[in-house]
Order: C-alpha cells, then structure tokens, then sequence
C-alpha cells in the first residue's frame, strides 16, 4: 500500500476558494449553513451491540477539537451511548451518513493542515465495535459522503484547481477497509460536484454545477439540467425516480425555491422542474418513505401547500426536515426559533414522533438511523 500524506499540492486549489463563487448561495443568509491510510483497529463491543431491537437516531456532540459520536433511542434520545470520539482541526464538525444496514457512519473529517487549509479524511465507525477506520485521505473537505447500497463501499469526491474559482472534481469509491479505491467518474471546469446518492437500480446519481447552472448525472453521464441557477439540498425520491432540492434563484435577488424533477421525463414538459409552493422560500429537503417530500418553509401566512412542512406549534419560529427514519414514523429536524430565514434565532434538533417533539440534547449533526 502505498502510503499518502497532506502535503500542498502544487495547484491545488483551497477549498474556501472553490466555494467562494458560490457561498451566497448554497450556505444562504442565516447560520443554517493524521494524514494516513489506516484505522483505530479492533475494539470492546460497544453496549449498543448488545442494545434492544428498536431504531436508533445516530448523531454527534461536537467540543472545538473532537466529535462524539452517539446512538440513542427514538422513544427516549436522553438514554444515549457513547460509540467513539473522532478528532478534527478546530471549528469543523464533521458531515457524515449512516450505512444502508445501520451499521456503520462515514465521515469527513477535517483532520490534517490548518483551519485555513484543512485536509480532509473519509473514516468510517462501526457502531458495534466503536472502530475507527481511515479509508481515503485528501478529500473534499465541505461534502458528505454516500453509501453504497450493499454498505460495502463509501463514495465521496476530490478536487483540484482547474482555475482561480473552477475544479476538476473527482468521484471515487472506497471499500470500508480503504483498500480498494476505484474513480467513478471525472468533471473538468465546475464549480462543484455533488453525490446525492444510489437510486434502486444501484445508479449513482451526482449534481454538478457549472456555468450552466445545476445538473444531474447519472452513473457518470448527463441526463438532465435541473436550473440554470445553483441548487441545494437533494434528495432521491424512495424509487429514485424524482429529485426534490432547493433552487437558489438569483432573478431578483436570492431567494431559495422548493422544486422537483423527474428523473425519467417522458415530455418536453417532465424535463423542467416543478415549482412545489406559492413562491415561498423553503430551506431543507426530507423524503418520506412511501410519501411525499417534506420542505422546510419559511413562515408566513398563506404559504403552505402539499409537502410543505411549516413551522413548530409555536408563535415564531420554522423547521429544516434532515431525515426521516426508515419506518416513517419520524422525522429528524433542526427547530429554528426566528421568524424568517435571515431572523434565524437559537437551533436545536428535535425528534417529531407521533405529534410529539423531544430535543435530541447537545446534538451538532444527526446523520441518520440504525435499526436492530
């Protein structure tokens, strides 16, 4: 194996500058927005391998320099369990998802260079063993990574400088030993590219922005221009047939747009993708198994619609949905207490259960659900 470390490279490009052309956009006006191969080794089980069958929310507590990361009930997320603690520069939490079986967590870990030039690792945990395995090092530091269908495989990008603000992006595959590392497709002269993840038929579908705006790729090759603006916040529908996210559209000023395309259009029409409110702005996509999107709106009156997930049962504030748990039956948000998008207020998440909301207590990311 050959062993790689974080040096410079000669142009390579830094990631705040990548994203500079674009942070108005995709980071939005509120606060909404080691260096080699190997892992921790073997470890004891942690007590959630021998937990009782239930689901599980799995998120983090982030202190300045390190994450820990935990698994707690649904029906009861104070009774949390501690899996392993991960390192990181100095004000980077790191983004992350749970694999397809529940049993596992990848992560981007900014965890080499300086705050300024951070570079990036993928590592993945084992919520049964609590180890820690570093399988690919120089990667993007902003993203989150996808899993593979199978869990066997964890997907994430790398870019270098193609100009002052342009990258050629890279994206790869990596078993969950980092053995095995396999590039899945290339993107020359973008601002950025973006995995969403598998759709049923195990096709990897990516978004790519350029200075044609926003478009998604399937298994490597274009299929169809989603806006002529930048988009954030994509989600696969459950069959994968259907892309909901957030328009940025710059128009007449910014102003952030609930939309959806068909990702198997049969007409001139099914290739544009639809409007999904009144004009309201909506910040946040979840997808429901076996229903519809699910938007964070902004408040205000007169602005729901079919999809739309307002605010919290309370005189101010609104609710950015992350993610549903597999059975439906709940749904992970951040719970915001401004009145609008640029009026923020004080975040904290929340699990909605049954017409109920409990605060998931100290949580800085949630990145998704285990099942036993």
């Amino acid at each position: 194996m050959t062993l790689r470390h974080f040096a410079p490279r000669s142009g390579h490009l830094p990631y705040w500058a990548i994203g500079l052309s674009i942070f108005a956009a995709l980071a939005g006006v509120l606060p909404i927005v080691a260096a080699l191969f190997g892992g921790g080794g073997g470890g004891p089980r942690t007590a959630f391998a021998t937990a009782p069958a239930g689901t599980y929310v799995v998120f983090s507590n982030s202190g300045p320099t390190t994450d820990t990361i935990y698994v707690a009930p649904v029906d009861d997320p104070a009774q949390r369990t501690e899996i392993a603690v991960v390192d990181h520069l100095d004000g980077y939490t790191p983004n992350g998802v749970v694999s397809p079986d529940g049993k596992q967590v990848a992560l981007v870990v900014a965890e080499a260079g300086t705050p300024a030039y951070p570079g990036a690792s993928v590592l993945v945990v084992n919520l049964e063993t609590g180890a820690v395995t570093r399988v690919a090092i120089d990667v993007d530091v902003l993203q989150a990574p996808a899993w593979t269908p199978d869990s066997t495989g964890v997907v994430f990008t790398r870019s270098t400088s193609a100009d002052s603000m342009l990258a050629d992006v890279v994206v790869s595959r990596v078993d969950t030993e980092g053995a095995s590392e396999l590039e899945l497709m290339r993107v020359d002269g973008v601002f950025g590219a973006y995995v969403v993840g598998f759709d049923p038929a195990e096709r990897l579908v990516t978004v790519v922005i350029d200075g044609a705006g926003s478009s998604v790729y399937r298994d490597g090759q274009e299929l169809l221009n989603l806006s002529p603006h930048i988009t954030r916040d994509w989600q696969l529908s459950p069959d994968g047939a259907q892309l909901a996210f957030i328009e940025s559209d710059t128009t007449d000023g910014l102003r952030y747009l609930p939309k959806i395309a068909s990702l198997e259009p049969s007409t001139a029409q099914d290739m544009q993708a639809q409007v999904l409110s009144d004009g309201g702005q909506a910040l946040g996509v979840a997808w429901r198994p076996g229903g519809e999107p699910t938007f964070g709106r902004e408040p205000g009156p007169g602005t729901a619609s079919s999809g739309d997930f307002s605010a919290q049962a309370a005189p101010s504030g609104f609710d950015i949905p992350l993610t549903y748990s597999p059975d439906g039956g709940t749904l992970a948000v951040q719970a915001w207490s401004g009145p609008s998008f640029e009026a923020a207020g004080k975040m904290r998440y929340e699990l909605l259960r049954d017409g109920e909301r409990t605060e998931l207590p100290a949580a800085s990311r949630v990145y998704g659900w285990a099942v036993k």
